[in-house]
């Protein structure tokens, strides 16, 4: 049997409605490179607004799509439908007025159309692509920031020869400060997080710090290699974790008592024109190191006043001395350490030459309630997560470590949530997308119940990982493990 050519059909401009028959044949495709080629070879004006309403990681709509009757004989998407996006990516349409406008929006469209639209307001087309997928095929229809990330710590992975360096993991914000050259003595500074969202909490450095990479850059050698521009990477750090991402957050506010604590340093050009895939430079860590310490050394001069340090580190020879730099740096009450290679070039992408050692809690807690993931986003329509009690009486919202695939032994988010459905029914509540998307439930009223009926997920212990305690008592980056059915609230059977 020959086989059909995928690319046969779909060379010249499409409707909504044939988007979506284009969609349905990239899914079907065997692999992604495949699904590229026929995204490229459609890559028509509407397919191109298709495309970047759908994966523009900053495009975002905050409302989601309503069920409709299907309409036949309804339209095809027209400049009033992608104004309505636009209206909505914008935040000029929100809430009730969002849902009625897309509401009517949708109920004008023909069946097919209406269904992209839905998908589009998902942010998934349900084609066999993602945004790195679509942007590799597609890199002029929106940005993608990236930096490099660590794996976590394997043993395995340590290779005695190799040089490495361990850092103190902080309890900060990852921040990426790009410093660009605007002419001989003009200088622009932005800081982004490592999704290259802005951070205008620290604004107030932005002179200081333009002055402190003027003067890094009379140094001959360093002009010479970031004569382009310069990219900080390191952590910004204002108290414990909570305050340093509530000042991250404050918007216009200004987070003064700030510290910038810097682990690299990269030329802007390279960083900007370097791949995903590649490493952005050939400087090694060793040699960017170098060029952090002079850095930092120039902040501590009298006439500086950008807040900037580097970060400190100690050189390793082995797996032991990796985790008795951990243990100490635990005492001292830090998040964990970085062991990082330091003969590895950057590159904007998660790399083992940079792994991550974190400590991890864990712990036994009950489950009284369940809300669906937040509109708009990832999961909005099936579990968002679970509301736990723990021991001390706290509640915390486990949102991590759910299965989104089905997997032996496990529970999927879909299978959580059907179940969830059926527990809060036994308990007389409707828990739903529509109406309740999130509902908790006193202990004592679920032990009460349970008495009478068996619940499926309500009621039960389960075992949750976490970093730390909040000061109220909740957990930090928490996540469900498994249940703890042989385990009453604490005690081991």
């Amino acid at each position: 049997m020959n086989e059909r050519d995928p690319l046969a059909d779909y060379v010249d401009d499409l409707s909504s409605a044939d988007v979506l028959t284009l969609l349905n044949e990239m899914k079907g495709a065997r692999n992604t490179e495949i699904r590229q080629t026929i995204l490229i070879h459609n890559e028509t004006p509407m397919v191109q607004k298709v495309m970047r309403l759908a994966y523009d990681p900053k495009i975002t709509f905050g409302v989601k799509p309503p069920k409709i009757e299907p309409n036949e004989a309804g339209r095809h998407f027209n400049e009033s439908t992608f104004e309505l996006f636009d209206r909505l990516a914008s935040r000029e349409l929100t809430g009730n007025a969002a849902k009625l406008a897309v509401l009517n929006e949708m109920q004008a469209l023909d069946t097919s159309s209406a269904e992209v639209f839905g998908r589009i307001l998902k942010k998934d087309l349900r084609c066999g692509l993602t945004e790195m997928t679509v942007w590799e095929a597609m890199p002029h229809l929106y940005s993608l920031f990236r930096c490099q990330l660590a794996h976590p710590f394997e043993e395995k992975r340590f290779v005695v020869g190799r040089r490495y360096i361990v850092e103190p993991k902080l309890d900060g914000v990852r921040v990426l400060a790009l410093v660009r050259l605007k002419g001989q003595s003009d200088m622009s500074v932005t800081f982004c997080s490592r999704e290259g969202n802005e951070f205008p909490a620290y604004d107030f450095m932005k002179d200081d710090l333009a002055m402190l990479v003027a003067q890094f850059l009379m140094d001959a050698e360093a002009n010479s290699v970031f004569k382009g521009g310069v990219v900080i990477d390191g952590e910004m750090i204002s108290g414990g974790f909570n305050k340093t991402v509530s000042d991250a957050r404050k918007g216009t506010d200004q987070a003064v008592d700030s510290k910038f604590c810097v682990f690299d340093i990269l030329p802007l050009d390279a960083f900007e024109g370097a791949d995903f895939k590649n490493p952005v430079c050939d400087m090694t860590l060793e040699r960017r190191q170098i060029f952090v310490a002079r850095l930092a050394d120039l902040a501590r001069q009298p006439s500086q006043k950008a807040p900037v340090l580097k970060m400190p580190c100690s050189k390793v020879g082995s797996v032991d001395e990796v985790h008795r730099l951990f243990e100490q740096y635990l005492a001292k009450g830090l998040e964990g350490a970085m062991l990082k290679d330091i003969d590895a070039p950057y590159c904007k992408k998660r790399v083992y030459e940079w792994m991550k050692l974190k400590a991890e809690n864990s712990d036994e807690f009950r489950v009284v309630g369940a809300y669906f993931g937040e509109e708009g986003k990832d999961f909005w329509d099936t579990l968002g997560g679970l509301i736990v009690q723990g021991k001390n009486g706290v509640f915390t919202d486990c949102g991590g470590g759910f299965k989104t695939v089905p997997q032996a032994g496990h529970m999927t988010r879909s299978e959580f949530n059907d179940a969830l459905i059926r527990d809060f029914a036994k308990l007389g509540y409707r828990y739903d997308a529509e109406h309740n998307r999130r509902i908790q439930v006193s202990l004592e009223t679920i032990e009460e119940e349970m008495k009478e009926r068996e619940f499926e997920v309500l009621g039960r212990i389960v075992e949750c990982e976490y970093h730390e305690l909040t000061p109220d008592g909740a957990m930090r980056h928490p996540r469900f493990k498994r249940f703890r059915d042989n385990v009453k609230h604490g005690v081991q059977e």
